[in-house]
């Protein structure tokens, strides 16, 4: 018998029969032993051996649980101290770019003041600046309000034309003229006065006129009183408050008047005199306005007329602003000898008298040869003419014969031929255009908060290197019921005794909205009907109202104004200054100013847009070149006349 590697007998020798039972019965004897030995297959699984003994899982049984918190934990630590790493030097290169910048700024800053200047004003003009940032520029309130004495005309007409129906009115430095046939019965009102119940008017038409009929009208009840044709003619008001001044005509009249004058006094048989508002008076209160809410402060460089306010289209022709400064002129027209015009109310006013030049680019495709022609004046806010300076000329300069804050610019003679594609480079500078040169228009803006109304005085001032919002000035509105008024030193003066207004002994100045101001500081027994005054030994304010003869009276009329919502308000300095600290917002602004602020070569203009415009203090350098071209300039043109 043989046997197999896993021990199964089989038969070897067929040479024996006698041999073969027997070795077949061992054969099948080794095949069960193996067979019973062997795994049974299961699933999915395939057949191996389990070498796995006790000793190892033993060692197993004494293994704990591993934990990688820790380990991740650091991994983690390790990626932000990275990141954070990137992060500051990523910003120590920004700082180190910074400051080299700074560096070299400070050396331009340094090597241009060697020579300095101070401005000072709402719009501040510097010439012969360098284009170096500011030494300083300081930022400071101001206020303003319409003040103004009346007459004994009481009777204050609109200065200008009205036209209606045919019939034109017009009014200048208070006499009338009027003119036309009228196509309909004509109302026109073209004034008012303001009356008192009860009391006695006295009204007359100075000069003649023909087909026409004046009167006044109580806004509120409708009463008519008419002026007489001839001679004086009177009335008692019914109501307090403000009648109005029509001039009536028929259907079909021709009204005519040359320099009519017309009255309404308190007084019989006085001359004519012009009527004024007088301001600020109970019957007109004159608010106080001062720099509040925001200060939006520009700097901007000789040119300055900004393009972008330009955008006007007609006839097929659209004339636009572009990217560089220029004006793109497109399109084909529908209709020849078109002007287009464009008028543009500029950032602040350029005042009377002031050399205004224009200049329309030469490096443009507009040549003088063309059938275009431009063309630009200046006007006042009425949209009166600064003078005649119409041109087709390229460039051009006038002296404003008042204040301007309007430029109209405009383009005429088209072809309706051509298919415009072209530019216009227009500059507005004051003083004389140097070189004939265009010059595009620059500008910084910065817009600062404030957190409450700021005065004249009132200011942005840093100390120990913190913002402050200082503040001289306060509002005071009176109620009536808590300032304890009293007469004092005869009929009609009324004063307060509460203490609750300070030493005007430095300031002589203070605003009220119904009274106006009167420096003195001690006896008040004098002071004016309408006026008001502090009185620096009693810390008090006093008051001149000749319409109310008791203080009862004169608290009733205040406690009335309060009630109405319509105060009667004081502003008035104090004796020490109210210090608020700046808001981060507010920091933010003013250290960029300080920090980036510049000027332009040449020419700089600071100012905000602001109905009332902040007092702007600056410090700058001075361009000797520039002074000295200017200089030899000015010499040659002496010689050369």
């Amino acid at each position: 018998m043989a046997e197999t590697k896993n021990g199964i007998k089989y038969p070897d020798n067929y040479d024996s029969v006698a041999d073969i039972p027997k070795d077949l019965k061992d054969m099948a004897e080794s095949i069960d032993a193996q067979i019973a030995n062997k795994v049974e297959k299961v699933d999915g699984k395939g057949l191996s051996t389990n070498d796995f003994t006790n000793e190892y899982k033993k060692k197993l049984d004494g293994l704990n649980n591993y934990d990688d918190t820790k380990i991740k934990e650091d991994i983690s630590n390790m990626q932000e101290e990275q990141e954070t790493q990137n992060t500051d030097i990523s910003t120590l290169k920004a700082e180190k770019e910074a400051l080299e910048k700074e560096v070299e700024r400070q050396k331009e800053d340094n090597k241009l003041n060697g020579l300095t200047e101070d401005n000072e004003g709402e719009l501040v003009h510097i010439e012969n600046s360098t284009g170096a940032r500011f030494n300083s520029l300081e930022i400071e309130g101001n206020e303003k309000q319409e003040n103004q004495d009346g007459t004994s005309n009481l009777l204050v007409l609109e200065e200008g034309s009205k036209s209606q129906d045919g019939i034109t009115v017009t009014v200048e430095n208070g006499e009338v003229t009027i003119s036309g046939t009228a196509t309909a019965n004509t109302q026109l009102i073209i004034g008012k006065a303001y009356l008192h119940e009860g009391e006695t008017y006295y009204i007359k038409k100075h000069g003649t006129s023909s087909n026409t009929g004046f009167r006044l009208q109580d806004s509120g009840s409708g009463t008519q009183h008419w002026f007489a044709t001839s001679g004086e003619s009177s009335f008692v008001a019914e109501t307090t408050g403000e009648y109005d001044f029509y001039i009536s005509t028929n259907s079909g009249q021709t009204s005519t008047a040359t320099n009519l004058k017309l009255r309404v006094s308190k007084e019989s048989g006085i001359e004519w005199e012009q009527g004024f508002i007088n301001t600020p008076s109970f019957d007109y209160p004159s608010e106080i306005k001062a720099v509040e809410d925001n200060i939006h402060l520009k700097i901007c460089n000789k040119n300055i007329l900004d393009t972008n306010k330009i955008n006007s289209t007609l006839s097929g022709v659209k004339i636009e602003s572009d990217l560089d400064g220029s004006l793109n002129i497109s399109g084909t027209p529908t209709k020849k000898f078109i002007s287009i015009k464009s008028k543009i109310k500029l950032d602040y006013p350029i005042k009377a008298g002031t050399k205004i030049s224009f200049l329309f680019g030469k490096s443009v495709y507009l040549q003088k040869d063309s059938e275009l022609t431009p063309f630009l004046w200046a006007s006042d806010e009425n949209d009166n003419s600064a003078g005649n300076i119409n041109t087709s000329s390229d460039d051009f300069s006038i002296i404003a014969s008042r204040d301007v804050t309007n430029i109209t610019w405009g383009i005429e003679g088209f072809d309706t031929s051509t298919n415009y594609n072209t530019k216009l480079y227009l500059m507005l500078v004051t003083g004389d255009i140097t070189q004939n040169k265009y010059i595009q228009r620059e500008e910084q803006n910065h817009v600062i908060s404030v957190q409450q109304k700021m005065f004249a005085g009132d200011k942005f001032v840093k100390i120990n290197g913190s913002w402050k919002e200082m503040h001289n000035w306060t509002e005071y509105e009176f109620d009536g019921t808590t300032e304890g008024f009293s007469m004092n030193w005869g009929d009609h003066v009324f004063g307060t005794i509460s203490k609750k207004f300070p030493n005007q002994n430095q300031t002589k100045k203070a605003y009220s909205n119904r009274f106006k101001f009167d420096t003195r500081e001690a006896l008040m027994i004098d002071l004016k009907d309408g006026y008001f005054a502090m009185q620096k030994n009693f810390d008090a304010i006093y008051f001149k109202d000749e319409s109310c003869s008791t203080a009862e009276e004169f608290i009733a009329k205040v406690v009335s104004l309060h009630e109405a919502g319509t105060p009667l308000k004081v502003v008035y300095k104090l004796n020490t200054p109210i210090e608020l600290d700046c808001t981060d917002e507010q920091i933010e602004v003013l250290d960029k100013i300080e920090q980036e602020a510049h000027t332009y070569s040449e020419v700089t203009n600071v100012y905000t847009e602001d109905e009332v415009g902040a007092v702007l203090k600056t410090n700058t350098a001075v361009d000797l070149k520039t002074v000295i071209n200017n200089v030899v300039e000015a010499q040659l043109e002496q010689i050369g006349g």
